[in-house]
């Protein structure tokens, strides 16, 4: 705790000698920017006074004033522009022409341990840059991500504010240890899995860890996604890697930034139901066809009733305030920024808030020394709605609003809500167990499910979460010789979160109340040493870099669980009261030390060679796998270079590159390796005491799952830099899977933890970048498309696993099967609607089912036996997409800017499990519209919907291809259009810059998915059960208005 407070300290004791340069004796200079070759004026030029703070930028006119000495240098600097410096020589006027650099070859890209232009790399990067973040409000950086980086699926599992994306680098890596790849933030690896408290505390989706960070405060993203690339972070890149680069100061005038949104969220696509009377109607003839009287004598009475989907949703504010200060000088600069962040969720009474801290400071002890450190704070509080539910628990919100029986009203006639899902009566009463008949005898209560009323979710239930984190990362680098640096850093990642939530006996199926409670501390230390190398001589150019890094991260948890308390009035105050209690307590600690190494050459800027290597241990393997060794080579043959393309003139540059390494998935516990016990309840002499028994069998073998990678890619420019093309070509093949294999009985257990099996991802990226009109009306475009195919190749001696989580007491839905990718869903195939004059003795049925009559669904006998079950099942549906794009168009022209951007996922299903509650034949739930004006009836005779029945004999363990859906959409994923007022108007005011714009995200949709929405995934980051869509936190459509404003 001493070292965490120090560094803290010495983070904010930096901060009180930041200090700017002043100038005296200085003249006024004016001038216009332009870009060469045109009259175009170029806007938000940066103009800065060599060797001093002192610095501007162009106007809407591309104009600017300065002061500075008469025999000063002018530095402009602009992106997409070369940097040009010119002498004052005394002059009062100065105006430039900034030379067009499209192809922006010399950009300097992150890569790990280090920098690289991008004209040098040899492996395969996608970069994301600080403007195209901003261009668009996105809660966090994964997001900003979503359509940008070719090879990068990233999916929004969840509209519910603060939870996280799933991202998938080149496919499904694995099947049991995790997919998410490894983030790098300011060289610290974040570990997702300490503000993991959603286990412990409440069920539903897991906080994101990456939403703690302020987008804004981002410089660059880097996907590192080849084995290149990606092998200097060894054991834990085998899903790649995405480094966060925060902004640093720079030398020049203190800039004071504002930046405010306000928005609005609505669901998109709600679903469709039965109003009240049409819900009677429903009844009235479900009953008739399973042979019972008539229920309602004048259905139309009831009229429209309640819509239990407008009762839970609402429209959905959001609000964002940032305050940022950069400059400094040549020898300290500074960038500090704060923000506070409130979204609220379409679900009423869940919501999120973020605060934000951020102290980067760079400074010079000495000529050869430079300190670094970069500070982050952040608390999040969210208020969360039970949700991703299924009967097995208590039954989430959105499940219990589309079953709920719209003829009910929402309170009853004390104003109490309403608790169960009551039947109604003839004349509108619900059949709650209070009434009487004319006897005087009470009439049993009567509910259609055993859903409580979703209201009670959001006004008697309970469930928050706190996270508080703090990140500092502080370095010291020495220039021992030219070329020659030494650089130590410690990092630290500090987090505690607190999650707590209670459900009232009320809002149960059982009538017991529910709390749960947990909390969870983590500390991670890491210390780097590493000495880099740079050097050019002649036509050779080196660059290496090697080190050694140890990190250490420790764990405490506690999480509570309990039922059956004695009263619901204190909610989860109150665990003394509860009838039993769960305690579980959580202290993994685990380290890992590494030495690394990267090695870069280039031979005439024509030939480029990289090897990297690191060397990893883990304590979370077995004892004879304790270290692994990660290898790739990589290397780059730039053609254009060659003597026999130099008259090709409209080719700027080409570059073949081709790479093949090996790197590591260590996502598992920590604990796997090693025998476990647990505590029983034994009886000894009659007495109840607790023992232990074993509970987990030892693997001293077990190893990483390993990941060997090739890549073929080629990069080029055409016309001066106007247009770039990437694309890239890889197999990426993972080995040693960490799967569960069966052991011998007489060991006394079924199965032990080991490395069996393997999968294969192959597949085609392209990325295209052009400058289509740089003059004064500017349009740029960025389109990037990817292919993959995932392949099981080998499960060992087992197949045709199981591998889904139970819904509705539905059997497995998925299976891993080899020659099959991961996600294939399992079901019955269905084969129309048997009709009047049909034959019910030849037609196959469930073997406990009565012989079909006209209107009733028919399925497949796939293996001929005459009886429909579990061996009629096949392959009906895979959650894996054979492509996804994205494709953004950016317009200039003055004062005015337009973003579009499309984005899109094609080739993947969804299990639709709402349409499995929602389009049952019988009474238990309300259906749909579609539904219900499409059922077969003797007039319709119809192959699509079977008839409406109330026979609760009708029971389905089994999804078929009726509940499959496509889950492709192409959508206008963010439309923006800005204005910045002219220079001559900012001066007025006293302003350097300013910026309104209006944002619409998933404004349009293209899909052919009937559910809320397409993006969406019940089990998370699952890799096993993926596409799965059952009562999630709906995605929205949201719509910003917003302000940036310099000073």
């Amino acid at each position: 705790m001493r070292l965490k407070f120090h560094i803290i300290s010495l983070s904010f004791l930096s901060l009180l000698f930041a200090s700017t340069s002043v100038t005296a004796q200085n003249v006024r200079i004016t001038g216009v920017v332009t870009g060469a070759g045109s009259d175009e004026t170029l806007i938000g030029v940066n103009v800065l006074v060599k060797g001093t703070s002192i610095g501007t930028s162009t106007g809407l006119d591309g104009d600017f004033e300065i002061e500075a000495p008469p025999d000063g240098t002018l530095v402009f600097s602009y992106i997409g522009f070369q940097t040009l410096e010119v002498a004052i020589a005394n002059r009062g006027i100065v105006h430039v022409a900034l030379e067009f650099e499209a192809s922006q070859l010399d950009e300097v890209i992150v890569v790990g341990y280090g920098t690289t232009k991008k004209r040098d790399l040899t492996g395969s990067v996608s970069s994301i840059k600080a403007e195209d973040i901003r261009a668009v409000p996105v809660l966090s950086a994964d997001q900003a991500l979503q359509g940008r980086a070719a090879g990068v699926v990233v999916q929004e599992t969840s509209g519910e504010p603060g939870v996280g994306t799933s991202i998938r680098i080149r496919g499904t890596s694995s099947i049991s240890a995790g997919n998410e790849p490894l983030y790098v933030i300011d060289g610290i690896p974040m570990l997702a899995q300490a503000t993991d408290i959603s286990s412990g505390a409440a069920q539903g989706p897991r906080l994101n860890p990456l939403s703690t960070i302020n987008p804004n405060d981002i410089a660059s993203i880097e996907v590192l996604k080849d084995a290149s690339a990606a092998a200097i972070y060894g054991a834990r890149a085998a899903n790649g890697v995405i480094l966060i680069t925060t902004k640093r100061g720079k030398a020049g005038q203190t800039t004071i930034n504002f930046n405010f949104y306000q928005g609005w969220q609505n669901v998109r696509n709600p679903y469709t139901l039965l109003d009240a009377s049409q819900y009677a109607h429903f009844v009235n003839e479900a009953n008739y066809y399973a042979g019972n009287g008539r229920v309602y004598d004048d259905p139309s009475k009831f009229g429209e009733g309640t819509d239990w989907q407008n009762e839970i949703f609402r429209t959905a504010l959001m609000s964002n305030y940032e305050l940022s200060f950069t400059g400094g000088s040549e020898n300290i600069q500074y960038a500090i920024s704060g923000a506070y962040y409130k979204q609220d969720g379409v679900i009423r009474g869940s919501d999120f808030e973020r605060y934000n801290f951020r102290a980067n400071l760079d400074g010079k002890l000495h000529s050869r020394i430079t300190l670094s450190n970069s500070l982050m704070f952040s608390h999040t509080k969210s208020n969360k709605i039970l949700t991703d539910d299924n009967a097995a628990f208590d039954g989430g919100i959105v499940t219990a609003a589309l079953s709920f029986n719209p003829m009910l009203a929402t309170r009853d006639e004390n104003n109490n809500l309403i608790l169960k899902n009551y039947a109604v009566d003839n004349d509108g009463n619900p059949i709650d167990g209070t009434q009487t008949d004319a006897d005087g005898n009470v009439i049993p209560e009567k509910t259609l499910n055993t859903f409580a009323n979703p209201l009670l979710k959001i006004y008697d239930s309970s469930s928050q979460s706190k996270i508080s984190r703090i990140i500092d990362n502080f370095s010291i680098t020495f220039n021992l010789l030219e070329g020659l640096d030494f650089k130590a850093s410690l990092g630290a990642d500090y987090s505690i979160s607190r999650s707590d939530q209670f459900t009232p006996s009320t809002a149960r199926p059982a009538g017991d109340s529910f709390a749960s409670s947990g909390s969870n501390s983590s500390f991670a230390l890491l210390n780097e040493y590493t000495l880099s190398y740079n050097h050019q001589w002649g036509k050779h150019r080196i660059s290496a870099v090697g080190g050694f890094s140890a990190q250490k991260t420790s764990v405490s948890g506690l999480f509570v669980n309990a039922i059956e308390f004695s009263t619901d009035q204190f909610g989860y105050y109150n665990y003394a009261t509860a009838r039993g209690a769960d305690v579980i307590t959580n202290y993994p600690d685990f380290t890992f030390l590494s030495w690394l190494g990267r090695i870069n050459y280039s031979l005439s800027d024509k030939y480029l060679f990289t090897l990297t290597g690191r060397a990893d241990g883990s304590s979370k393997f077995g004892d004879n796998n304790k270290w692994g060794f990660f290898p790739s080579g990589s290397v780059a043959w730039r053609m254009s270079q060659e003597d026999f393309l130099n008259d090709v003139r409209w080719l700027g540059d080409l570059k073949l590159r081709m790479s093949y390494g090996i790197v590591g998935n260590e996502s598992i516990g920590p604990y796997l390796s090693q025998a476990l016990l647990v505590p029983v309840d034994i009886s000894l002499d009659n007495n109840l005491t607790i023992g232990f028994e074993p509970f987990l069998f030892p693997n001293s073998d077990l190893r990483w799952e390993s990941t060997t990678q090739f890549n073929i890619g080629l990069d080029g420019s055409l016309l001066d830099g106007r247009f770039g093309i990437t694309m890239d070509f890889y197999i990426k093949s993972t080995f040693d899977l960490l799967l569960t294999t069966d052991v011998p009985f007489y060991t006394g257990f079924s199965s032990v933890f080991g490395n069996v099996g393997d999968l294969e991802n192959k597949g085609f990226e392209f990325s295209f970048k052009s400058y289509n009109l740089i003059r004064e009306f500017k349009w740029n475009t960025d389109f990037n498309i990817s292919f993959n195919q995932n392949t099981i190749t080998s499960l060992a001696d087992r197949n045709n696993i199981p591998n889904s989580a139970g819904l509705f007491g539905i059997e497995s839905w998925a299976l891993l099967t080899v020659g099959e990718p991961v996600g294939k869903f399992y079901g019955l195939v269905t084969d129309g609607i048997f009709q009047i004059g049909d034959d019910p003795e030849s037609v196959p049925r469930f073997p406990a089912e009565s012989p079909l009559t006209p209107g009733d669904r028919k399925y497949k006998d796939l293996n001929g036996d005459g009886v429909i079950d579990d061996n009629d099942r096949t392959f009906i549906g895979s959650a894996q997409p054979d492509f996804s794009f994205g494709f953004i168009n950016n317009f200039s022209y003055k004062g005015f800017d337009l973003n579009i951007f499309f984005q899109g996922v094609v080739g993947n299903d969804i299990v639709n499990f709402n349409k499995f509650l929602i389009e049952r034949q019988n009474t238990t739930s309300n259906i749909t519209l579609d539904y219900f004006a499409n059922r077969w009836t003797p007039q319709n005779p119809t192959n699509e919907y079977p008839k409406v029945n109330a026979d609760p004999a009708i029971i389905r363990r089994y999804i078929s291809n009726a509940e499959v859906e496509d889950g492709s959409y192409v959508r206008l994923k963010t439309i923006t259009i800005g204005y910045r007022p002219s220079s001559n108007f900012l001066k007025r005011i006293k302003l350097s810059d300013a910026r309104i714009y209006l944002t619409a995200k998933n404004a349009i949709t293209f899909t052919k998915y009937s559910g809320y929405d397409p993006e969406v995934s019940h089990f998370g980051q699952s890799a096993t059960n993926m596409g799965a869509d059952l009562g999630g936190f709906p995605n929205t459509s949201s719509y910003i208005v917003g302000l940036n404003i310099g000073f």
